[in-house]
């Protein structure tokens, strides 16, 4: 498995626990399991539905609050077995 910034091949460290990876060449230290943070994932669908609500429900509460905007007619529904 390569260094993922250099591109280096990566040595094993298990003087310390747990077990890590070093890169030869960059010295960069890589765990071995790489876990996400619970925070990471609570902040990321907390702005998806931040995002969700600034771009989809506000404008649509507001067009359908709103007295300034005019109601658009609809055209009346038509039968399509009356028609044949």
């Amino acid at each position: 498995m390569p260094c993922p910034r250099c591109g280096a091949r990566l040595l094993t460290k298990t003087e310390e626990r747990p077990p890590r990876l070093v890169c030869v060449d960059c010295r960069q230290v890589l765990p071995q399991s790489v876990q996400v943070p619970l925070i990471t994932l609570v902040v990321r669908h907390f702005l998806g539905v931040m995002l969700l609500l600034g771009l989809v429900v506000v404008p649509l509460l507001v067009m359908s609050l709103s007295p300034w905007i005019d109601r658009v007619p609809r055209a009346p529904r038509t039968n399509l077995s009356a028609i044949r």
